[in-house]
């Protein structure tokens, strides 16, 4: 047992220096970009990531989850697993290289066409490495994991910048993915061996999809309802809005999403391996919930309300614009970790279907209600909408996923509302900061320190189980 935790403790500490490597890298890199390029070539690769992510998803089906959850790997089902991806992305390469020129024609955007074409061929360098990073994955060996990653990253994202300084534009957006896809093959190749053939198992390949195939499908759907806003953003309103958008949504998403990705990352291989004592997984469910909430809660609210003198700071004084939008988004961040630890409950019980049910509801609600809002509202409107989606994406996860290992609501909002009351209680006293300086980067530091200093404070007078747990999860 002690072993086990041991392994846990260290795969999520590789995780997490994973995460916040990527989030200072691109943090840092979000900052010099946004400074060299106009919101247009933001929101024209946002519309290019529409149909490459889409694909994305399409060529892994699922299976690379279904390789994590398994108990037994054979050689068998990783040929398999290499095979069928590498056979959709080519298809999926040809197709959208065929119908590009309709869809620039379409969108009325001068070299949509070239774009995406070229972006495309990132969709063939995964498939050849995808393998790999699934059995890093499933071993828990995060410290490869985080050396792939932040290498890459570093490459990738100089890349853009010299591009970017040197007036390419989009180009410099395009070249930082294929990069990163390039170093990620190279590194995974020459570091990681996997005994796998070029061959279709018939059998295998059942097995596997009849888990990954819910996976793959929930995967899609959701890829399908965050690009269609998007979509609809840029064909509404205008590249420039979605360029806004877009800044608005990496920004918000990149601190939380990282947080609970750290989380997930590691709890989905680390419980498939107690997928039959549902009583160890509700313990570790709760106390994972109440560690990520005790800290996702506090930064949201705190990003919230010193969202300009962010902006600014980060992006500069031209962003302005997205303020408002990463206020929005800030409110539905707040249900991000909920939505992906529930997922990661399902996934380690088996129950995948579950994950496409409520993906389902959730998208075509979603887009329902993006059609008319985008229709006859201005896009803050459509904002709200999309956050709206995640509330409900959020209770309708946690619900299911409850169900299966007896975390009803009622417990979630009990282990949960501490960190929440802390963080609006902390913001409403360190907000009145900006009442008394002007100066936006004084501004946000004394507020930062000053909203920490409160929300921990209140924690440790009132020993609340959320500081205990984060406390003991250290020990």
């Amino acid at each position: 047992m002690a072993l086990i935790k041991n392994r846990v403790l260290n795969a999520t500490l590789w995780s997490f220096l994973q995460r916040a490597g990527s989030m200072i890298i691109g943090f840092v890199a979000n900052m010099i970009l946004a400074r060299l390029l106009e919101p247009e070539d933001f929101g024209c690769l946002a519309i290019i990531m529409v149909f490459v992510t889409f694909a994305d998803i399409l060529i892994d089906s699922g299976l690379g989850s279904a390789l994590v959850q398994k108990k037994n790997v054979t050689e068998h089902d990783v040929s398999t697993v290499f095979s069928v991806n590498l056979c959709v992305s080519l298809v999926l390469f040809i197709s959208i290289f065929f119908t590009a020129p309709a869809i620039g024609r379409y969108l009325d955007i001068p070299k949509l066409a070239l774009y995406l074409r070229v972006e495309s061929i990132s969709l063939i360098i995964t498939a050849f490495y995808c393998v790999q990073s699934v059995f890093v994955y499933k071993n828990l060996r995060f410290k490869n994991l985080a050396k792939y990653n932040l290498l890459s990253s570093v490459i990738s994202v100089i890349v853009a910048i010299v591009m970017a300084a040197l007036g390419c534009g989009v180009w410099s957006l395009i070249a930082k993915t294929l990069v990163l896809h390039l170093s990620m093959y190279f590194m995974y190749r020459h570091d990681f061996k996997v005994s796998y053939r070029f061959a279709f198992f018939k059998e295998n390949f059942k097995e596997l999809f009849g888990f990954g195939v819910f996976v793959a499908m929930s995967t899609l759907l959701e890829s399908l309802y965050s690009n269609l806003t998007s979509f609809f953003i840029g064909k509404r309103y205008s590249v420039k809005d979605l360029g806004y958008y877009n800044q608005a949504h990496s920004l918000e998403h990149m601190p939380v999403y990282s947080m609970s990705t750290v989380i997930t990352q590691v709890l989905f291989p680390f419980m498939s391996k107690m997928q039959d004592d549902k009583n160890r997984i509700l313990n570790n469910t709760r106390r994972v919930f109440m560690a990520t909430t005790f800290f996702s809660f506090p930064l949201l609210v705190y990003m919230f309300l010193f969202a300009k003198p962010i902006i600014i700071i980060i992006y500069s004084a031209k962003w302005v614009p997205c303020v408002p939008y990463f206020q929005i988004l800030c409110v539905g961040g707040l249900v991000n970790a909920i939505i992906h630890i529930s997922r990661s409950v399902l996934k380690s019980v088996g129950e995948t279907k579950y994950m496409f049910i409520s993906q389902t509801v959730v998208t075509v609600v979603g887009l329902v209600g993006m059609a008319y809002f985008s229709q006859h509202y201005a896009i803050k409107v459509l904002v709200v909408w999309v956050v709206c989606v995640s509330w409900i994406n959020g209770l309708l996860l946690s619900f299911l996923a409850g169900r299966k290992i007896g975390y009803n609501l009622w417990m979630i909002f009990k282990d949960l509302i501490n960190n929440f009351l802390f963080a609006i209680i902390a913001g409403f006293i360190s907000y009145q900061i900006r009442l008394l300086i002007t100066n936006e980067i004084v501004t946000a530091l004394l507020g930062a320190l000053l909203f920490a200093a409160i929300y921990f404070l209140l924690h440790f007078i009132f020993k609340t189980k959320q500081y205990t747990t984060v406390l003991s999860s250290n020990n």
